[in-house]
């Protein structure tokens, strides 16, 4: 599964000067993604983060901290020119 996964693909707007910012998911407790695959569509692109560490045991040697700069790099990787983003889950 890729992750970041997307989730859903907003709506082309060319009348905008700009897209909506994507909504990007970080993954619940148990570290999956699953449930916001069910969400109905925002009207914007809605990625999904979850945990590449589940298989593991879902633990971070280097603790939240690590985890955030590991979630920071993903989702640079979608959007590298960087932009506005809302940041849920």
């Amino acid at each position: 599964m890729e992750n970041p996964a997307l989730i859903y693909e907003g709506p082309a707007t060319p009348w905008l000067p700009r897209q909506a910012a994507p909504l990007i998911l970080l993954h619940d407790g148990g570290g999956t993604t699953f449930s916001y695959h069910c969400l109905y569509p925002v009207g914007r692109t809605v990625y999904g983060i979850h945990n590449p560490r589940l298989d593991e045991g879902g633990y971070w040697e280097s603790g939240v901290a690590g985890m955030a700069n590991h979630y920071i790099e993903l989702i640079e990787e979608i959007l590298p020119r960087g932009g506005d983003i809302l940041l849920g889950g």
